[in-house]
C-alpha cells in the first residue's frame, strides 16, 4: 500500500483514536528525557512504539505531537534547555542548536550498540542533518525517529551517505596551488615579480577566507549563490572592488576554488553558484574612474599643456614641504614621485605595473662594438599583465639619470648605471618596506595641491606623462613606426590619437619662439 493510499486510510477510518497515540507519543518523551535510551530501545512497547509512529501521516503525528506536549509537565525541560549546548539522547545520538536557530544532530552510523553491520560501513562515520525546528522536545523527537529510519536503511543496504566537505581545507589547498603554478611560470620566464596567479591566492587568503570564518561558511555546499553575493557585497561595501579590473580578479580567484572543489567532486555542476552582476552590486565602474579622474573621464587621453607641465615641475618640493605629519612612508612616496614622473615623460612607458615593476636586473649594457654600447630596458608587465609578451626597447638616456638620481635618493650614494644594474630588487620599491609605493594616489594629492592653489588649468593622470613622450618624439620629427615599437603601440594608435594635437603644439611653440 503507497502512502496516499495509507494516508486515506487512516484518515477514513472512524475507528481511529487519536488518544491512545498521544498517551504513548508523551510515554515515549518522557523516556527520551528520564531514562537512558539505550537499555530502553530493548522494550517491547518503545519498537512497537516506533513501528507504529513510522506508519502514521505526517499531518496526523503533527496532531499528536502538539496534544502530547500538553501531558508532559513543560517545567521538566526547562534545565534542558538553559544548561546544555549539546543534548546526547543516547551512545550515538546527539542533537544541537546552531546559531540559536535550527536544532541539528549528529548520527554516530557506526557503533556497538547501534546494531549496524560494522562492515557495512567504517567507524567513526557520522550522519549530520538539520531537524527542521527549533523546538527541543520536537527535536528529539525528530532525532531518534531519524535515527530509526536511518539504522533501517543501512541495514537493508538502501542509506545514502550525505558528505559534508570542510572548505577551510580546500581553500588552502588551493592557495598552494595557485602559488605552485606561480612559480613554476617564474621559473620558465626567469623573473621574480609578482604575477596573476599570486593575486588570486593572495585574495583567497586575505580576504575570502577570513570573510568565511566570519560568517560561519564552513562547509563546500554552502558556497551559494548567494554567500557568494555576500562576499562581492563586503567587498563592496569595504571600498575594494572600485575598478572593474579588481571584480574580475576576484571573480577569477574564487572560480578558481570552485573549479578545484568541481574537480574533486565535492561540488555538483548543478550547485555552482552564480557571481553577481556590477549591476547587481550597484556599482558603476564608469562613474569610478570619472570621479578618479577628477569628474574629467576625457582627461586621460589628454597630454600637458606647456603651462601646466612647468607649474608640474616646478612645485614638487614645495609639495614634498607641505607635509604635516613627518612619516617616513609618505615622505618617501612624496620624493620618489617626482624621480617616477621624470622617468614616465622621459622613457614613455606605461604607468601602474608596466613601470613599478621594473627590477635593476631588467636594465643591460649592449655593446655595439669594442667602444660603444648603449642600454637597453625590458617591461615584462604590459597593457595586459602576464599575457603580453615582455617588450625589450632602448633606455632612454634622460631616463638612465631619473635611474642615478633614484639612487642617489635611496642610498645616498651616487653611482654609475653600470653598478645599479647590478643591484638586486626592484627600482621603485620602498626600501624599507619592500612594498610598491601607492604612487596614484600620490599623484592625486599633489594634483589637489596645484588646483587648490590655481597652477593647473585641467585634471591629469600619470598616464599623460606617456603622451607627453610620445608628443615630443612626434615633435621632433622621429619615424612613427620607431615611436610605436618602443612604447609598445601600434601605428594605427599613435596616428589616432596624437597626429592632430602634435600639429597644433608644434604650430603654439613656433609661435613661443618667435616672441
Amino acid at each position: 500500500m503507497n502512502r496516499h493510499a495509507r494516508r486515506q486510510r487512516i484518515l477514513n477510518s472512524k475507528t481511529l483514536s487519536i488518544k491512545p497515540l498521544q498517551t504513548r507519543l508523551a510515554e515515549y518523551t518522557r523516556l527520551l528525557i528520564y531514562t537512558n535510551y539505550t537499555q530502553t530501545l530493548i522494550l517491547t512497547s518503545s519498537k512497537d512504539l516506533m513501528i507504529e509512529l513510522l506508519q502514521y501521516d505526517e499531518n496526523v503525528l503533527k496532531k499528536a505531537l502538539e496534544v502530547a506536549k500538553q501531558l508532559v509537565n513543560k517545567e521538566q525541560f526547562e534545565d534542558e534547555k538553559t544548561t546544555a549546548h549539546s543534548i546526547q539522547l543516547n551512545s550515538y545520538t546527539t542533537i544541537y542548536k546552531v546559531n540559536d536557530k535550527y536544532y541539528y544532530t549528529t548520527i554516530k552510523l557506526h557503533d556497538k550498540n547501534y546494531g549496524i553491520n560494522p562492515h557495512l560501513l567504517p567507524s567513526e562515520k557520522y550522519h549530520r542533518q538539520s531537524l527542521g525546528t527549533q523546538d527541543l522536545e520536537q527535536a528529539k523527537i525528530n532525532a531518534m525517529l531519524m535515527a530509526e529510519r536511518i539504522k533501517t536503511e543501512i541495514n537493508n543496504n538502501t542509506y545514502k551517505e550525505k558528505i559534508h566537505y570542510s572548505l577551510a581545507p580546500m581553500i588552502r589547498e588551493c592557495i598552494r596551488n595557485l602559488k605552485d603554478r606561480a612559480a613554476k611560470k617564474k621559473s620558465l620566464s626567469n623573473s621574480v615579480r609578482k604575477n596573476t596567479l599570486e593575486e588570486y591566492a593572495d585574495f583567497l587568503e586575505k580576504q575570502f577566507a577570513p570573510f568565511c570564518r566570519e560568517n560561519e561558511i564552513k562547509r563546500v555546499e554552502e558556497l551559494t549563490s548567494a554567500n557568494i553575493a555576500r562576499y562581492f557585497e563586503y567587498l563592496r561595501d569595504s571600498d575594494k572592488i572600485k575598478s572593474s579590473t579588481r571584480f574580475r580578479v576576484n571573480k577569477t580567484a574564487v572560480t578558481e576554488l570552485l573549479d578545484l572543489c568541481l574537480f574533486k567532486g565535492m561540488l555538483k555542476k548543478e550547485s555552482y553558484p552564480d557571481f553577481p552582476s556590477a549591476k547587481y552590486l550597484n556599482i558603476n565602474f564608469k562613474k569610478n574612474q570619472k570621479e578618479k579622474n577628477n569628474g574629467n573621464s576625457d582627461d586621460k587621453r589628454k597630454p600637458f599643456k606647456l603651462d601646466d607641465l612647468h607649474n608640474i615641475n616646478s612645485n614638487f618640493d614645495a609639495f614634498i614641504e607641505a607635509i604635516k605629519r613627518k612619516n617616513k612612508k609618505v615622505i618617501y612616496n612624496r620624493h620618489i614621485l617626482k624621480l617616477y614622473f621624470d622617468f614616465l615623460c622621459a622613457q614613455g612607458c606605461r604607468p601602474g605595473e608596466e613601470t613599478l615593476n621594473v627590477l635593476f636586473s631588467d636594465i643591460e649594457k649592449e655593446m655595439i662594438n669594442d667602444t660603444d654600447f648603449y642600454y637597453k630596458i625590458t617591461f615584462t608587465a604590459g597593457k595586459m599583465g602576464e599575457q603580453d609578451e615582455p617588450r625589450t626597447v632602448e633606455l632612454v638616456p634622460a631616463a638612465a639619470d631619473v635611474i642615478i638620481k633614484i639612487m642617489k635618493y635611496r642610498t645616498d650614494e651616487t653611482m654609475t648605471l653600470d653598478q645599479v644594474i647590478n643591484l638586486e630588487g626592484y627600482l621603485f620599491f620602498d626600501v624599507n618596506t619592500q612594498n610598491k609605493p601607492g604612487l596614484d594616489k600620490i599623484w592625486e594629492q599633489y594634483r589637489d595641491f596645484l588646483f587648490d592653489q590655481k597652477l593647473l588649468s585641467q585634471s591629469y593622470v600619470l598616464y599623460s606623462c606617456r603622451h607627453e613622450y610620445i608628443n615630443k618624439a612626434l615633435d621632433e620629427g622621429q619615424d612613427i613606426r620607431a615611436v610605436a615599437k618602443h612604447c609598445g603601440n601600434s601605428v594605427a594608435t599613435i596616428e589616432q590619437h596624437y597626429d592632430d594635437f602634435c600639429i597644433v603644439r608644434q604650430k603654439k611653440r613656433k609661435a613661443l619662439n618667435n616672441k
